[in-house]
């Protein structure tokens, strides 16, 4: 498991009992954050999520391609 999934992992841990308003979260660049509200917690989880797909190459469902013209 690559380093954002192992934190992407923490998180799910935290939100579901919890510990979200307690702990401290450190990126894999060394950042440390903690939160004060779900909507900032929620915000750095989605955050999270998408440097652990692209490490892990999943692919997201958002597109951002326009149709061609005629």
């Amino acid at each position: 498991m690559g380093k954002w999934a192992t934190l992407l992992a923490q998180l799910d841990d935290d939100l579901s009992t919890g510990n979200w308003r307690t702990s401290s979260y450190s990126t894999p660049s060394g950042k440390s954050r903690t939160f004060q509200s779900l909507k900032e917690f929620t915000q750095f989880y989605d955050w999270v999520e998408a440097r652990a797909n692209r490490e892990i190459g999943a692919v997201t469902a958002r597109t951002y391609a326009r149709p061609r013209s005629s």
